[in-house]
């Protein structure tokens, strides 16, 4: 199993793709190659934005309203290659560089 952590600059997400935030957040991305899986999981592990059982919405649009338990996807939260057959989805640059490194790792 190969692991990677990558720190990545968000500004939270409307529903159109927008940034909302004022200021950028830090935010610490653990993604995870399992051989058993055929698969590269990526996930924000450090965003006070992020929610759902597996971390994978983003509240920056509804983050005063405690009563609104999803948002937009965060787009820092997917399964590589999967994700890859969602028409209109597009890997984040930031990202990139480490889920290739580990897909190919699995693959050799």
């Amino acid at each position: 199993m190969g692991k990677r952590h990558v720190f990545v600059a968000c500004r939270g997400r409307d529903a159109e793709g927008h940034d909302v935030l004022g200021s950028e957040l830090r935010i610490l991305v653990h993604l995870i190659r399992d051989r058993g899986a055929n698969r590269v999981s990526v996930s924000p592990e450090s965003c006070p934005c992020s929610t759902g059982p597996r971390r994978q919405w983003c509240r920056a649009t509804t983050v005063g309203n405690p009563e609104i338990k999803t948002g937009i996807m965060c787009p820092f939260h997917f399964n590589f290659p999967g994700a890859a057959l969602v028409p209109g989805w597009t890997m984040p640059e930031e990202l990139a560089t480490a889920v290739r490194q580990l897909w190919e790792e699995g693959t050799t």
